[in-house]
């Protein structure tokens, strides 16, 4: 059947096409009133004027209440049950001036209300947990310094959150989305960290359900970056936030036939040029006990922490040559087949790591020129993994390895844990000299004797002669020794 009459005219088409839109339009602005209902506004030219309460109904909202100059426990209690806020029939509750130090979230005055508001206060905490049908929550203007982590996870009827213009350092844990629009304020809160907000707002799904109000002043302050003797902090704008959220880490994630890594967003961080500052979003790849045999042959940009430990890797080639590992600065590869890491020479690698964990593979040999200046920037904290690798020690290895670990411990954190590859030669740092270095006789001592002899000897022998052919001459024979002597052929030469 038809929904149109076929008689209808081109004119009562129209008609009934701007009707139906103009429904639309009037239940569209019925759903937008119900959802702004739950945020009543009211201010403080509705406290009451009464002294003896300070609370009471707002003007012409018979389901409001409005609470002012709440300054002791005594005006919060005596207030509260004087201004009938446990009455079903009050639905909002506003609280004007609020000076206590603590904000009871776990309440059960709070249970019934769909709207709840703190504004224009100086307090400092919010504490325990909200319960019941809440809708709106405005915290905003308070100089709030901290909120329990788990004050909103409870309340799933949650549309909208107000933490503005405070000085809140953490935020707390937020109910799920997945079912609604949530509208969410923290703007004005420059001292949350950004990682904060990677953790807390950027992780909440469907993202598209979250609605942030006054996006232009929201800021977190971006990971300390270290610059000489000072530290510096920078504010990144929730904009940049939000285009590194875009750029999934996941879809670059290493992964292979029989393998697949995870990979998570780590926080921001910066860097500066003659063009300015520029924020990204930091990653981190753990490929730990994947049985992987080479390391992965690309990483997602800016991954600045790789774990590939518990795999049978033998080679660091690609940390060198591989530009998606430029930004590397903590590797841990422990428990793989490393044999060697001289690859690593003059690699950027060296000069920008922050952890280089290598313990428990099969270096045998550590050439700690490698290292040369590695460990100069005090400004960095640096960390090196060396134990368990079965290490050749031989007299080098006492002379000149033992001195290195020793003098570099601050940054070898396990260098009492280096052995040899000999048991019995036991921790490389106790290595014993007289067992290692054995030295070969020098002759060069005994020549001199030699010679020396020899010159005695050849001397000795001139003496005889010149003695005999003395005797020879005055008494006309040889003395008894060289008579007996056989005859040599220069013996004529004397007797003519």
């Amino acid at each position: 059947m038809s929904l149109w009459p076929v008689s209808t005219s081109s004119c009562d088409l129209q008609h009934l096409f701007n009707s139906a839109v103009k429904m639309k339009i009037v239940v569209f602005l019925l759903v937008v009133l119900k959802l702004c209902s739950c945020c009543q506004p009211v201010s403080e030219s509705d406290c009451p004027t009464g002294l003896y309460c300070d609370c009471g109904r707002a003007k012409n909202l018979s389901d409001t209440v409005v609470c002012c100059n709440i300054n002791t426990p005594y005006k919060y209690n005596q207030g509260l049950a004087c201004g009938g806020v446990e009455k079903p029939s009050i639905k909002h509750l506003h609280f004007f001036n609020y000076t206590l130090d603590n904000f009871n979230a776990s309440s059960s005055k709070w249970r019934h209300l769909e709207t709840l508001s703190v504004t224009g206060s100086q307090f400092k905490n919010i504490v325990g947990q909200f319960q019941g049908n809440l809708k709106c929550i405005n915290f905003s203007s308070n100089s709030l310094l901290s909120i329990y982590s788990d004050s909103f996870t409870n309340l799933p009827g949650l549309l909208t959150l107000d933490l503005s213009n405070n000085n809140l350092t953490q935020l707390p844990n937020f109910p799920s989305i997945k079912n609604k629009n949530f509208t969410l304020d923290i703007s004005r809160n420059i001292q949350l960290p950004c990682q904060n907000l990677q953790d807390n707002i950027l992780t909440m799904e469907p993202f598209t359900n979250l609605h942030l109000e006054h996006e232009n002043e929201t800021a977190c302050t971006a990971s300390p970056k270290k610059l000489g003797w000072f530290n510096s902090t920078f504010l990144m704008p929730w904009s940049q936030m939000v285009t590194r959220r875009i750029v999934s880490a996941e879809k670059d994630c290493p992964s292979g036939p029989k393998y697949q890594c995870s990979c998570r967003l780590l926080g921001s961080d910066y860097t500066m040029s003659e063009k300015g500052i520029t924020y990204a979003y930091t990653v981190q790849v753990d490929c730990a006990g994947r049985q992987l045999t080479e390391l992965p042959k690309t990483l997602p940009p800016n991954t600045i922490d790789l774990n590939v430990s518990n795999n049978s890797i033998s080679s660091l080639e690609r940390l060198v040559n591989d530009s998606s590992y430029s930004n590397l600065k903590d590797f841990f590869a422990d428990n793989n087949k490393i044999d060697n890491i001289k690859c690593l020479e003059g690699s950027n690698f060296l000069y920008e790591f922050r952890s280089f964990n290598l313990s428990g593979n099969k270096i045998k040999s550590i050439p700690t020129y490698l290292f040369s200046n590695v460990f100069d920037d005090r400004w960095d904290s640096r960390h090196v993994t060396l134990g368990g690798n079965p290490i050749n020690c031989d007299c080098n290895t006492a002379q000149s390895l033992k001195g290195w670990l020793l003098s570099k411990r601050e940054y070898i954190i396990d260098y009492a844990d280096v052995y040899c590859d000999k048991e019995e030669l036991g921790r490389v740092i106790y290595l014993d000299m007289n067992k290692v270095c054995i030295y070969h006789k020098d002759w060069t001592d005994y020549i001199y004797y030699i010679i020396a002899g020899e010159i005695l000897l050849l001397i000795l022998l001139i003496s005889k002669v010149s003695y005999d052919y003395w005797v020879f001459k005055t008494s006309g024979y040889l003395p008894w020794p060289a008579s007996k002597m056989p005859k040599l052929p220069c013996d004529w030469f004397f007797e003519s």
